[in-house]
C-alpha cells in the first residue's frame, strides 16, 4: 500500500515522509520527492524513529502549497 499511495503522491507533485536507516543504523525520518528516493522507506524497522526536523521541514512544504504524505510512526524527538 506505501508504494502506491506514495508513488501516487510524487506524481501529484508530493513530497513522501519515511523512516529510514542512517550510516549508524539508527532509524531517522527522511523525506524524497522522487519515485526512486522511495526505496529508502521500504521495510519494516522495528526501531523508534528520530522525527529531529523533519515536522519543521514538513510545515515548510505545507506552506510552500506542496501535498505530504507522512508515513511511519514517529518515535523519539530529538
Amino acid at each position: 500500500m506505501f508504494t502506491v499511495l506514495a508513488e501516487k503522491s510524487i506524481e501529484e507533485g508530493g513530497i513522501v515522509f519515511g523512516a529510514e536507516f542512517d550510516e549508524d543504523f539508527s532509524v531517522k525520518f527522511g523525506w524524497t520527492d522522487s519515485v526512486e528516493g522511495l526505496g529508502r522507506f521500504r521495510g519494516s524497522k522495528y526501531l523508534q524513529a528520530r522525527t529531529e526536523d523533519s515536522f519543521s521541514e514538513c510545515k515548510k512544504f505545507l506552506v510552500k502549497g506542496r501535498k505530504v504524505l507522512f508515513t511511519g510512526l514517529p518515535g523519539l524527538e530529538t
